[in-house]
């Protein structure tokens, strides 16, 4: 059921990556117009 959790110290930097790349391509800030039009609050605020 439960599976090992990766350690990779690497793993900030791949979350630095990819949150970048969602900044170039503004899927953080489509997504947070998306929900704010909802009318549904949610937590990437």
């Amino acid at each position: 059921m439960f599976k090992e959790v990766n350690s990779n110290p690497d793993f900030p930097k791949l979350e630095n990556n990819l949150l970048e790349k969602w900044d170039k391509n503004n899927t953080v800030e489509d997504y947070r117009n998306k929900k704010a039009n909802s009318g549904k609050t949610f937590f990437l605020y």
